[in-house]
């Protein structure tokens, strides 16, 4: 799920240690429940799959991590027209924090983190 983070990367963004991430990957320890809720919170990873792993890891494809369909289906057409980039980019701004949440969307929809990051932008302004 951590996709190319590094362990410490994920750690931080799920608020534990790197270590803990470390023990849940190498199957020494299971992750408490705190933890998988946060994972469906920040990523919408589908807690039955995270459970039993039982369907999809993702709640739906038109909800990709707190995405409406409009939000999913703009990266996508993003991916394919590179040349609206510099358009969206003109309308919404990116900070740091955006643009660490937008690599963890980028990792489950499939696109660069730069449109990744816009989409989250125009997601969040649109709220």
């Amino acid at each position: 799920m951590r996709g190319s983070k590094t362990q410490a990367e994920f750690a931080e963004i799920m608020g534990v240690t790197q270590g803990v991430i470390s023990t849940i990957e190498s199957g020494r320890t299971e992750p408490n429940m705190t933890f998988l809720m946060k994972m469906n919170e920040l990523f919408g990873t589908d807690l039955g799959w995270l459970i039993t792993g039982d369907g999809g890891a993702v709640k739906d494809t038109g909800a990709d991590y707190g995405m409406d369909t409009d939000v999913t289906r703009l990266a996508r057409q993003l991916q394919e027209h590179p040349r609206l980039i510099p358009i969206i980019k003109s309308l919404v701004s990116v900070d740091d924090k955006l643009l660490r949440d937008a690599e963890t969307l980028a990792g489950l929809l499939g696109v660069p983190v730069e449109i990744a990051a816009l989409c989250v932008a125009l997601k969040k302004q649109h709220t």
